[in-house]
Formats: C-alpha cells, structure tokens, sequence
C-alpha cells in the first residue's frame, strides 16, 4: 500500500504543484522567515491587506517547504508530498487490519479513501495535517477503546501541529466527538461505560486545547479559520469552498464512498459507538458543505 500510494503520487507530481497558486506564497513565506528570523505578524503580500495583522498558522510548515525547495528543488516537495500521503494510510491500514485481522476488504476501503482524497492532493501544508490527523485517530481511538495513552504525546503533537498548519482543528474535534460520544453513552448506559476512560478523554481534550494555544498568535487561529468559514463572500469566490458538484466524474468517488459506508453501517451487525458516529456524522457533514474538506472525511 505505502509504494502504490507513493509512486501514484510520484505520476501525479506536476499536477500537484500547479493545480493552484497557493504553494508560492508557501515558499515565500518560508524564505521571509528565514532571512528575517522571524514569524510575519503582518500580511506581506496581498493587496489590499497589506500591513494589517496577519495570523501565520502555518508558518512551521512554510519553512519546512522553503528548505526542502531549497536544497532539493520542486522533486523535492513531490517526494515529501509522497511519503506523507503513503504514510498516512499505510499506518490507518495497518492499525484497522491487525485489530479486525482482515486485510483484503480492508486494503479495498483505504485504496478508496486514498482516492477520495486523491481530490485534495496538492502539494501544501494540509499534506502535514493529513498524517498527523491519523496518527491524532488512532491515538484517540485507542483511549476511547480503554487503552492507556501518555498525554504528554498529544500535548506535544498538538504544540508542533498548531504552528504548522490550521487544520489541527480537525484534532481537536476528533478528540471532542469522542469525548462527547462517551459521555453520551455514560448518561444512558452507565452499567457498560467506564468512568475511567471518559475521564482520559476529556483530560487529554483538555490538554490538547491548551497545547494548541502554544503558537505565535495563541488562539487566533480558531478566530481567522472560523471566520474564514462564516465570510460567505470568501467562500462564494472559493472553488474549493463550494459544496462538491456530484454531476461532475471527479467526485463520484466521493459519492460512492458516502453510500457505500451507509450500506456498510446498514449490514453489518456491530453499532458504532456514540464517538464513532459523532465522528463519521460530522466529517461525512463537513465534506458535503465544502469540497475543501473532503481530504479529512476520506481519512475518518
């Protein structure tokens, strides 16, 4: 899976660096820092909101691009591009075979995640948040399941992952949802719930928050990405933010992914969990209202 994912990623290079204008602004943000050692407080490039306050949320991962670029050239972001997609689902893949100890269904329902989010392949800093929101699911997936999980982990992936790109967010609800699932189930099934884990979920919630506030702008970020989504004249001139167009061939994908995990929720005999469906419900919701958002529905 790692090496099909990693050369189909390796085809798709060029489209990847010019299916959109953002990765120069990407770069050159990188190469600010660098010179300047210094984050940009101010918006340096874009008229007419040059000089106004500027939260840079994914400054982190601007220079990261800048040096690879630097020292490697465009191929090198294609192959960063690469191993970070590959990597995000092979590491799901392995986590959801070893536990249900099936491989070839399984294999087939990641093979057509990774195409759902073929859509969003772009080489930008969401690539990043992609891993790190599997990693993030299986972490809290594992603690919801009554494992045990260093909250020191979290409290630091979310410190490096809120300075890298807006989409810890994304983290943050996955650790809600669950949280919330279990408290859901604690209210009406107190006999089979354990206070214990609703304790580490809502602690490790709580810890996560505070880690994602340990960035140059502290909680700005929530503000200019909630803000951003609530500005209809952004979103009405943003391709990406319009709801996907299923009259279009590329997102019968997409389409054929919602149905088909509507069939499978239909047949098969185990219900989800409370969290499980809060998440599944919520993300499957945020890919319908924005196309922009279909990448993080194909990896829940």
């Amino acid at each position: 899976l790692f090496f099909a994912i990693f050369l189909a990623v390796l085809a798709l290079g060029p489209r990847m660096l010019n299916m959109d204008g953002d990765l120069p602004r990407h770069l050159l943000t990188g190469r600010v820092i660098l010179e300047t050692k210094a984050i940009p407080m101010i918006e340096l490039f874009v008229y007419p909101y040059e000089g106004q306050p500027y939260v840079s949320h994914e400054w982190l991962a601007d220079l990261i691009f800048y040096l690879i670029q630097n020292y490697l050239g465009l191929a090198g972001l294609v192959i960063l591009a690469a191993t970070l997609l590959a990597s995000t689902f092979t590491s799901l893949y392995l986590t959801i075979s070893s536990r249900l100890d099936i491989r070839l269904p399984v294999l087939v329902l990641f093979l057509w995640g990774a195409a759902v989010t073929s859509l969003n392949w772009v080489a930008r800093p969401h690539l990043i948040s992609m891993l790190l929101l599997a990693i993030w699911l299986i972490w809290t997936d594992k603690l919801a399941r009554g494992g045990k999980f260093p909250l020191w982990a979290f409290f630091v992936t979310m410190i490096v992952w809120s300075n890298l790109h807006g989409e810890f967010i994304a983290g943050m609800l996955v650790m809600f949802a669950y949280a919330v699932g279990w408290t859901m189930e604690f209210l009406f099934d107190r006999a089979h719930t354990d206070p214990k884990t609703g304790a580490r979920l809502w602690l490790a919630f709580l810890v996560s928050a505070l880690a994602s506030l340990v960035n140059p702008a502290t909680y700005h970020p929530y503000v200019t990405i909630l803000g951003f989504v609530n500005n209809p004249y952004l979103m009405s001139r943003m391709s990406e933010a319009n709801p996907p167009d299923f009259s279009r061939p590329e997102f019968l994908v997409l389409l054929g992914l919602l149905a088909g995990s509507i069939l499978l929720l239909a047949i098969h005999p185990k219900r989800l969990t409370a969290g499980q469906a809060f998440l599944l419900a919520g993300f499957s919701a945020m890919s319908l209202l924005a196309a922009r958002n279909i990448h993080l529905y194909g990896i829940v």
